[in-house]
């Protein structure tokens, strides 16, 4: 299923990934159009992982591999500020 809200240029060239409806950034997406005040509210925005890592270690973090699954995740490495802003996110 691909996700027709994601089709910003080159992320296949840059994540290394089809956007569909499964990865994070169609998730965030949906909800900054249907639920803008949750979104902006939100601290962190985390995978179930990275929430208890949080919660083990006091600090926020992720790795490549989960990452990547976001379509925010350039294959370079690095967060990709265009798709964060796409879906409505703040890069902090």
């Amino acid at each position: 299923m691909r996700c027709r809200r994601l089709r910003y240029p080159d992320a296949h060239t840059r994540t290394g990934l089809r956007p569909n409806g499964q990865c994070t950034a169609a998730k965030l997406s949906w909800m900054h159009a249907h639920m803008r005040q949750v979104v902006r509210s939100a601290r962190w925005i985390l995978h179930p992982r990275d929430f208890l890592l949080l919660h083990l270690t006091g600090q926020p973090a992720t790795d490549p591999s989960l990452a990547s699954r976001t379509l925010m995740w350039r294959r370079e490495g690095g967060w990709w500020d265009e798709a964060i802003a796409f879906a409505g996110i703040r890069p902090a």
